[in-house]
């Protein structure tokens, strides 16, 4: 038998006690033998055993740099199940998927069913060391602290190897000397931080921590004091943990309970080893904090604040330093951040404004008078998820108003609506027959989900029902959203942790023109406008103005009669044609109108299809002239010097060759306006 000295033999009791102590739990058998009774071969031997047992055999492969702090389990989120997915997917019988969510490449934050069901592999295939510590027989998919100290295990063995290629910084080395920090500066843009409710990881303060060009160093631990600003109750009452981050990634997490009145919420966290800083370089150290996810009421809004005490590094020469006083390291004033709900922390808001002019403006709209005509845009809107939370809407009132001679009911106009949202069908409704002229309807149950910064356009699309009962040529509708749809009760929209939005959260409004129904009609499109002035230099003559308008107007659906006779007004809005009406134009002294000192002409062009008929231009369907529109103004007294222009307000026309006009077009005239001119 080998003979090995008392100081060799006290040597392998304590590498055998280091290691029993460090890797109990991989070692059970170990723990219940005397090793005081055990020859020196003996211990040899179980030596052998346990570094066997803690590094052989070990199939895992890649680089891993992680520690992990916390037990997971299904629901658990964070970077840390990103870490253990990554982890797991080093060995194909641990892998956690083979393609998508969860696979190599693709891990995600999320602890599921299939994190659970790898855990559980990765506990079969060390169940020695992982169940039989704690007396479990199988599996059972929780990460816990036996399966954490296996997976740290594994992990640090595997940096080790990945060590021999590595750099100074990365083997454990430093390069340089004695080193110190050169200066820590506040993160500029963490400050007044909120932090919502359930939120997990909110940055709340930061240093910048400048190393000095004499070595590079390793941060080992930063003490933390959360300080109340206006909170009345522990930290815990806020707070789910605390997590300290380098550079983006995280070195440090513990439960914001270890933060207690009894250590008056200060405690020194150590920093995993990967915190590094090259001489001269700077490097971010950030605390994040969670929220818990049932934040009391009363506890909204209230604030803390957190100051970096002290910082501890190694530098170049392994000396260990604590840094309390240079920069902004225990600067006595750290920063403010408060708690809220999860909809005030993540800014949400709803916001609506007007969509496509082209769907919104008042236009004549071709209907049958037998004939539904389907698949008709009426209103278009725009709808903003502004902030950081998802927005999950289900149900939207819009508002209805329909108007004509005989009171039609908007299901008299209507008979179904779709809701369309960036050109995907989400939703449809019958319009019912309780609706009045007035119809506050309701798509419901559409479960759209509106991703947070997204804007999208929201289109009503409807069939309309054929001229007959109170529906008849001429009638309108309008369709809304606004506030009193948007507070209406029926009203369904949540931020992404299920809480509804209050009515301050819910903004803007869209409305469409009063669209208008015809099965004869017109339709007029804008050509040019101009105004020109020819002044007289000879005060026996007076300046003129001269204000041309050239449009275009088609008929639909059968023949149609357009008074050929202009007609100055000063009725901006002519809304009645009456028995004397034409093609209605109001030229404007300096914003006032006037029908003094006019004269006009209006001519039009005969293509196939268009004809003089005595009293009316006689246009066929489908068939277009162009109409030309000039008005001169003469100015014959001072009073009458001005700023002019001129614009067309209203078209009159028929279904029948008379003087008898039924109908007046007065949509989307907007662009019918010269410019201005100046008359003396």
């Amino acid at each position: 038998m080998t003979t090995l000295t008392n100081s060799i033999a006290a040597k392998l009791l304590v590498a055998f006690v280091a290691v029993a102590m460090a890797f109990a739990f991989v070692a059970p058998a170990a723990q219940a033998q005397d090793v005081s009774d055990m020859s020196l071969e003996e211990l040899i031997e179980l030596v052998n055993q346990l570094q066997a047992q803690l590094g052989g055999g070990d199939s895992m492969s890649g680089s891993c740099n992680y520690t992990w702090t916390r037990s997971l389990s299904t629901g658990s989120t964070g970077q840390d199940v990103m870490n253990l997915q990554s982890f797991l997917n080093m060995s194909a019988d641990t892998q956690v998927a083979v393609s998508g969510a969860g696979a190599p490449g693709s891990e995600t934050s999320y602890y599921g069913s299939l994190t659970a069901a790898a855990v559980s592999k990765f506990q079969t295939k060390y169940s020695a060391d992982i169940l039989a510590p704690v007396g479990l027989t199988s599996p059972t998919g929780y990460f816990g602290p036996s399966t954490m100290a296996k997976a740290n295990m594994l992990c640090a063995n595997m940096d080790d190897d990945d060590d021999d290629d590595s750099d100074d910084d990365d083997d454990g080395e430093l390069s340089g000397g004695a080193g110190s920090i050169e200066d820590a500066d506040y993160v500029s843009g963490l400050s007044n931080e909120e932090v919502g409710e359930d939120e997990e990881d909110v940055e709340v303060a930061g240093l910048e921590i400048e190393a000095d060009d004499g070595s590079d160093i390793r941060l080992t631990a930063v003490n933390l004091n959360f300080s109340k600003g206006t909170a009345d109750r522990d930290f815990d009452k806020y707070a789910d943990e605390v997590s300290v981050w380098f550079d983006g990634d995280e070195v440090a997490r513990i439960d914001a309970d270890e933060f207690e009145d009894d250590n008056n919420y200060d405690k020194t966290i150590s920093l995993d080893s990967g915190a590094v800083i090259d001489a001269g370089e700077t490097g971010e150290l950030t605390v994040a904090v969670s929220g818990i996810n049932n934040l009391d009421s009363g506890d909204e809004g209230e604030t803390w604040t957190v100051e970096f005490e002290s910082v501890r590094f190694q530098d170049g020469q392994n000396a260990v330093i604590t840094d309390t006083s240079t920069g902004d390291i225990n600067d006595g004033t750290g920063r403010t951040f408060s708690f809220e709900n999860f909809a005030a922390a993540a800014d949400v808001e709803l916001k609506f404004t007007n969509g496509d002019d082209d769907i919104n403006d008042a236009r004549a709209i071709d209907v049958d008078d037998t004939d539904d005509t389907d698949n008709v845009d009426l209103f278009s809107f725009n709808m903003e998820a502004e902030g950081t939370s998802d927005i999950i809407i289900d149900d939207m009132p819009l508002l209805y108003v329909a108007t004509g001679a005989a009171s039609p009911e908007v299901d008299e106009i209507i008979n179904s609506a779709e809701l369309w949202i960036d050109g995907e069908l989400i939703d449809s409704l019958s319009i019912p027959t309780s609706a009045t002229t007035t119809s506050k309807l309701v798509f419901d149950d559409f479960d759209y989900t509106l991703e947070a910064g997204e804007e999208v356009e929201v289109v009503v699309r409807v069939d309309i029902n054929d001229l007959q009962g109170d529906f008849a040529a001429g009638d309108t509708l309008q369709i809304s959203i606004g506030e009193n749809e948007t507070d209406d009760a029926s009203f369904d929209a949540e931020d992404e942790e299920g809480n509804d939005l209050v009515d301050a959260d819910k903004t803007g409004s869209a409305t469409s023109d009063a669209h208008a129904f015809f099965d004869e009609g017109i339709n007029v499109e804008f050509v040019s406008a101009d105004a020109d002035a020819i002044a007289n230099d000879n005060a026996a003559d007076n300046d003129q103005g001269i204000f041309t308008m050239v449009f275009d107007i088609t008929a639909f659906g059968d023949t149609v009669y357009v008074d050929e006779t202009p007609v100055a007004t000063d009725d901006t809005t002519p809304v009645d044609p009456g028995t004397s009406s034409s093609v209605h134009y109001v030229v404007y002294d300096s914003s006032s109108a006037t029908t003094d000192d006019l004269a006009h002409t209006l001519t039009y062009t005969t293509p196939s299809g268009v004809s003089d008929s005595g009293d009316n231009i006689e246009i066929q369907e489908d068939k277009t002239t162009r109409v030309t529109l000039t008005v001169t103004q003469t100015n014959d007294s001072v009073e009458d010097d001005g700023i002019y222009y001129m614009e067309v307000v209203g078209i009159s026309f028929s279904a029948a060759d008379d003087t008898t006009y039924e109908f007046m077009y007065t949509f989307d005239l907007d662009e019918f306006e010269t410019n201005t001119i100046s008359l003396n």
